[in-house]
Formats: C-alpha cells, structure tokens, sequence
C-alpha cells in the first residue's frame, strides 16, 4: 500500500524501492499472480520515469506471469500500458496489436472498468495513428465507463488526450471543454502528475490563442513543478514549449537555453547512436 501511495504522488524512484521489496517476497512464497501484479506495477514507474526499456522487460514478465495462471484480467491490464510505452518509443504496430489484444479479452470478460481503460487506450493510440474521428469514439466510451465506474484518473487522463486532440484538430471548443474537466478532476485527485499534464496543455492553448504572458508564466511554475516528477517526459515537452515563447517574443538566448536543455533530458542525443537500438 505504501508503494502505491509514493506511485500516486509521482514519488517513483521511492515506490520502486518498496515495489522490488514486495516482489522478492512474493517470489519467495511463490505466488504467481501477486508476481505478475507486482511486475506490471514495476513497469508502471519505469514508463513513468522514461526507462521504457526497463518498462517492457517488466511487462513482458507480468504477461507470462498472467498466461501461467490463466488470469486474462491481469494479462489485458499490462497489455494496455505496454502499449502506451510501445507507441511512446515509435513503435505503433506493436502497440495496436497489445490494445487490440487487451480490448478483445476486456470485451470476452465483460469487465466495464478493464474496458474504460482500453478505450482510454485506443483514444491515445488514435490521437497520434489516427483517424481522429475514431480516437472521438474511443474517449467518448471511455469516459462514459469511466464515469459508470468511479475512475476519475481514468476520466481525468480521458478528458486531457480529448482536449490534446481537439487542439491537434482546430476544435478549440472541444479544447476548451474538456480541459477544464480533465483540471476539475485533476483538483479532486490532488494529483502534482494530473496537474502538470493539463497545464502542458493549457500552455500549448494560451499560445496558440495569444495569451503569451500567461504561457510563459505558467510554463515556468509547470517545469517547477515538473522536475520533480518525471524529468525525461514531461519536463523536455514544456522546455520546448516555453523555448518556441521565448523566440517569438524575441528572447533567442533564453529559448535556446530551453531547447538545449530539452534535448539533453530527453536522450535526443544518445539516439543518434545506432548501438542504442
């Protein structure tokens, strides 16, 4: 319980601490399925930290874990974050066939709240594969199971890929209208990682409708805030977004300051080395 609450708060070099400590202990009683739990969660802040790598070995483990007891709710749980982490690392292929496979075993169980994840999911994978009619699908299902069931992390993060998509799309009422949902639930959760999500998106619309001096603000709170909780994924998104702030207003050393820093956290440079593959 206590790793999940340090997982909860972003704290997730903490919660894998005590994550490994439970694991050596259910490997020790033998027990499988607390096994592949606790390999999922691994994986879980490895994604959340952008050891992607790392993420994958673990939900590969959670997924033999899963196939060994026969325990298709667990095996369609890891399926839906590996992947988010396979589409993260430009793998889209793999990542349809994992949400596919999840959204085939959630539909066969008739399980509403594994479901309100899938379609979470596949909004996310459609957002950026496309089309986008098909993501507006998927968020609308999703954000209904998630409403049904009492997932306001799952509505949450729901409303902030709709209103990620409506601004990709020049839909600024759908920007509008679901951003300030995903902030609402983001407020109830008292969640710093939902807080940081939808002011990246609050930033990336004050700048596209003018409001620069309250972007520029609000980035540098934001990469504040950020630092702390997922340096190699969240905080290079909003240097870069602050740093296009400060070249459009004329700021040149100040926005290559940004950039600079954006491409050294995100590993940019370490992927020009074909050896990285």
């Amino acid at each position: 319980e206590l790793a999940r609450v340090r997982q909860r708060l972003s704290e997730y070099r903490e919660a894998l601490d005590l994550w490994n400590r439970v694991f050596r202990i259910a490997v020790e009683r033998g027990d499988t399925k607390r096994i592949g739990a606790i390999e999922r969660s691994i994986g879980l802040n490895h994604f959340f930290v952008g050891d992607f790598d790392e993420a994958l070995a673990h939900y590969d483990a959670a997924i033999a874990a899963a196939r060994q007891i026969g325990d298709g709710a667990l095996e369609a749980r890891v399926l839906i974050p590996k992947g988010s982490c396979l589409q993260a690392i430009g793998r889209p292929q793999e990542a349809h066939e994992a949400i596919y496979r999840a959204l085939s075993i959630a539909s066969e169980l008739g399980n509403d709240a594994l479901l309100a994840r899938v379609h979470g999911a596949l909004l996310l994978l459609h957002v950026w594969t496309g089309p986008a009619e098909k993501a507006r699908e998927h968020g609308a299902r999703a954000i209904a199971l998630c409403e049904s069931t009492g997932q306001r992390a799952g509505a949450c993060a729901a409303h902030w890929a709709m209103a990620m998509l409506g601004g990709l799309t020049g839909h600024v009422d759908e920007v509008r209208t679901h951003l300030s949902q995903a902030q609402r639930l983001a407020e109830d959760l008292h969640s710093p990682l939902y807080r940081v999500w939808t002011a990246e998106v609050e930033i990336e619309y004050a700048a596209g409708i003018g409001e620069w001096d309250h972007a520029v603000d609000l980035a540098e709170r934001t990469i504040t805030l950020a630092r702390s909780l997922a340096k190699r994924t969240l905080v290079p998104r909003l240097l870069v977004w602050l740093g296009l702030l400060r070249f459009g207003r004329g700021e040149i050393d100040k926005g290559k300051a940004c950039v600079d820093e954006a491409w050294e956290l995100s590993g940019a440079e370490d992927s020009k080395n074909p050896a990285r593959d």
